[in-house]
């Protein structure tokens, strides 16, 4: 008699558990696709793309960065929008994996912006050269 409680019993917190699922996708799918969904989610937007911008100014200067510095850099960038009131708490845990699942690429983005750079400088100072050139020849 006792086992068949138990049975009811886990069954009921199955369902509770399921039914409490349920109801905060619900209300998560509300507060994304709701009226206001696209405000919300073009602002956590904003803020993803600010974050990323930090952590790809971050990773232009270090250079060759580890994952492990990365994540480091990311839970710092990310530790500035915990007080955000726009952002919930599971928002700004959303924002710091899916920034630390992206470290090759943004890791491959900071390459081409120092790669740029650089061919920016060189032109720059090949322009600079000709013209001191240019401007040395005897007339």
């Amino acid at each position: 008699m006792h086992n068949h409680h138990d049975k009811r019993r886990s069954g009921s917190m199955a369902l509770a558990f399921l039914m409490g699922t349920c109801i905060t996708i619900l209300v998560g799918g509300y507060m994304l696709f709701g009226p206001q969904g696209q405000r919300r989610r073009d602002a956590i937007q904003k803020f993803v793309d600010d974050a990323e911008e930090k952590l790809l100014h971050k990773m232009y200067e270090i250079k060759d960065m580890s994952k492990e510095a990365y994540e480091s850099l990311v839970d710092e960038v990310i530790g500035s929008y915990q007080d955000v009131k726009e952002l919930t708490e599971r928002q700004v845990k959303h924002m710091k994996a899916r920034l630390k699942s992206r470290y090759e690429e943004i890791k491959k983005r900071a390459h081409e912006s120092a790669d740029q750079a650089r061919k920016e400088t060189d032109e720059l100072q090949k322009r600079g050269n000709a013209q001191s050139s240019n401007n040395n020849t005897p007339l």
